[in-house]
């Protein structure tokens, strides 16, 4: 099972997904997807390798942190 965390200022927010299920791996797609379109980025972990970050969705990580753009001046 795969979980995608969206943080944010009140939180986060977390999806679950079943690679068995292609509703449920369809579902955190498009979540990801929308959030990359919004400037977030995505970092992605599976068992035994290091944690790295991601540009397209994937269906194999365990987690997938989205991480919500950061202003600076």
């Amino acid at each position: 099972m795969g979980c995608l965390n969206v943080m944010g200022g009140r939180g986060h927010v977390s999806i679950r997904w079943k690679k068995a299920v292609p509703e449920d791996v369809e579902q955190a797609r498009q979540m990801f997807a929308d959030l990359v379109k919004a400037g977030y980025a995505a970092f992605a972990s599976k068992r035994g390798k290091k944690d790295v970050q991601i540009k397209e969705f994937d269906p194999e990580a365990t987690e997938i942190v989205m991480v919500p753009p950061i202003a600076g001046g």
